[in-house]
């Protein structure tokens, strides 16, 4: 990162004029007071959508530790509107194996006095100890940081630490020996694999952020394939919207990594020299991102009877709904083909004038195959996408089943569907086994998504009894 300016004392410039300097060299981004003259507001400055994502700033934004102490830092990124700040862990400072329980606990007490969130903590320590060095004593030492890492964002009170799993190449570094793509793959994924019990006693999340440069995880279907391989709850995604620009465009991750993403990192780069040295990566808006692009392309993943989809909404400048896509992980399959034929009728609706409310009021409350996701009830496919739509339409409020034409709420109709059981006895059926008859709970008129034989509940989870499914 290029080091902020910052004035020599007596210079005549106050606090503003150092932050706004520091967040031109960091691609940081913050309002300041405007003049008290009424003026029309610029319909470029203005955005008619609100997002469900807090602003936060990375400590190397500060001149920390050389000129601003912690203390100072945090304060300044609260003043400046930000919601959190994002610090980083190195071997000499405040944030380093120096400090301990202690210390990073009265940390966190400081950022909860001044009122900003610790957002997460990231490192520039995987590059000299990459995970997947040929080096054993590199690797070696870069798994050991990465514990004291996880550590320390538990005791700072964050859920998020940034990792760089591993690297074939650095082109900074000429002492590194380039790592073969097989061997550094089966390293990082090793590396991952020793670090989450760890990361999930602590309730740390791992957010596994894109890099390009380092030659590894260099497409949005590698970088699911790496986080989906470890089935957690605690791996994501620390998607960097600059990082991947020197041959790919931000925008077509971020559908395909969908809620795998937990952190963003809002850097700019421009595309348009030839100089793809760190020169490349400039401050917010000086470079050649999409920006409406990227911003638009934020999709939720919901799960359903035929599995996952991920839908992503597209706005106007007015901030209205006009275009939907969806992804069912079922490539090819008779159900990925009726959600495209489903997606392609909303937008073409949706650019004809129909209102979304009515959109939604026509698909809600479809039923096949319905399943439970974060403790919401999905009936279909169709469903799903009424229920991303009504989201959007409405800042994130939860959709209810009140008032359709059943005239139900979601746990009763949910009981007619056989989803919640009223009592055991109620849903109880035979089913007969060629050795022992037993009596089995089953899910009445809900079939396994992958044989379509019957579920029956077990130990509080719904387990198909013909292929095991549960």
């Amino acid at each position: 990162m290029t080091t902020p300016f910052v004035p020599n004392p007596g210079s005549g410039m106050n606090r503003r004029d150092v932050f706004k300097g520091a967040l031109a060299a960091a691609g940081g981004a913050a309002l300041v007071n405007a003049p008290h003259v009424q003026a029309a507001l610029d319909a470029r400055r203005t955005s008619p959508r609100r997002f469900k994502m807090k602003k936060s700033i990375n400590l190397w934004a500060f001149p920390y530790p050389d000129r601003m102490n912690l203390k100072e830092c945090l304060q300044l990124a609260k003043d400046a509107g930000f919601d959190g700040i994002e610090l980083n862990y190195d071997l000499e400072s405040d944030l380093s194996p120096k400090s301990g329980p202690r210390e990073f606990a009265a940390i966190r007490r400081e950022a909860g006095r001044i009122g900003i969130a610790i957002s997460g903590l990231c490192s520039f320590l995987f590059w000299p100890y990459p995970l997947t060095s040929n080096d054993p004593k590199e690797r070696a030492r870069g798994m050991e940081l990465a514990g004291k890492m996880t550590e320390a964002a538990h005791q700072l009170g964050t859920e998020n630490l940034l990792v760089v799993p591993g690297a074939v190449h650095m082109p900074w570094r000429e002492d590194h020996d380039p790592t073969p793509n097989d061997v550094c793959d089966r390293r990082a994924r090793e590396a991952i694999g020793r670090l989450l019990p760890k990361a999930e006693k602590l309730g740390v999340h791992l957010n596994i952020e894109n890099i390009f440069f380092n030659g590894y995880l260099m497409s949005p279907m590698e970088m699911n394939a790496f986080v989906d391989s470890f089935d957690s709850d605690h791996v994501h995604v620390h998607f960097d919207t600059g990082n991947i620009m020197i041959f790919q465009f931000p925008e077509h991750w971020i559908p395909i990594l969908g809620k795998r993403i937990r952190n963003v990192h809002l850097k700019e780069f421009s595309k348009s020299g030839t100089d793809h040295s760190l020169e490349s990566f400039r401050p917010l808006l000086d470079g050649t991102t999409n920006r409406p692009a990227v911003m638009n392309g934020i999709t939720e993943r919901v799960k359903t009877g035929q599995g996952n989809i991920y839908v992503t909404v597209n706005f106007d400048e007015n901030g209205t709904p006009f275009e939907l896509f969806t992804t069912l992980g079922k490539a090819g399959s008779i159900e990925s083909a009726q959600l495209e034929a489903i997606s392609r009728l909303i937008s073409l609706a949706l650019r004809s004038g129909i209102s979304p409310e009515q959109i939604v009021n026509n698909l809600r409350g479809i039923t096949s195959d319905p399943v439970w996701d974060s403790g919401r009830l999905v009936r279909s496919a169709p469903d799903a996408v009424a229920f991303v739509l009504y989201q959007h339409m409405h800042d994130g409020t939860e959709m209810t089943y009140r008032n359709i034409e059943t005239g139900n709420d979601d746990q009763s109709s949910s009981i007619q569907l056989g989803m919640i059981p009223p009592s055991t006895e109620s849903v109880a059926e035979e089913v007969v086994d060629s050795t022992a008859p037993v009596k089995v709970p089953t899910v009445n008129g809900v079939t396994c998504p992958e044989c379509s034989g019957f579920l029956i509940f077990q130990e509080g989870c719904q387990r198909c009894a013909s292929c095991g499914y549960n």
